[in-house]
C-alpha cells in the first residue's frame, strides 16, 4: 500500500542519548543556569538604570521649569 515511501531506520544510540530529556526534574544543566543567571542580572540592571534615568529626567524637567537650571552663561 505504501510502496513509494522509504523505510524508516531505527535512530542510533547517540541520537537517543542526545534527545533524552531527564525525568527527575534536572532539566537545567550548569551552562543553562549560568546563562539564565546572567540574563536575569542584565535585565534587573537595565530596569534599575531605566528607573534612575527616568527619575533624573523628572528632576531635570522640574528644575528647568523652575528656572533654577539654566544653560545660558
Amino acid at each position: 500500500m505504501l510502496q513509494h515511501l522509504p523505510d524508516i531506520d531505527q535512530p542510533s544510540p547517540s541520537t537517543l542519548r542526545r534527545d533524552h530529556v531527564p525525568q527527575h526534574g534536572h532539566l537545567l544543566d550548569p551552562a543553562h543556569v549560568l546563562y539564565l543567571s546572567v540574563m536575569v542580572l542584565l535585565v534587573s540592571m537595565f530596569v534599575v538604570v531605566l528607573l534612575f534615568v527616568l527619575g533624573l529626567h523628572a528632576v531635570f524637567t522640574r528644575d528647568r521649569a523652575d528656572s533654577s537650571l539654566s544653560f545660558v552663561r
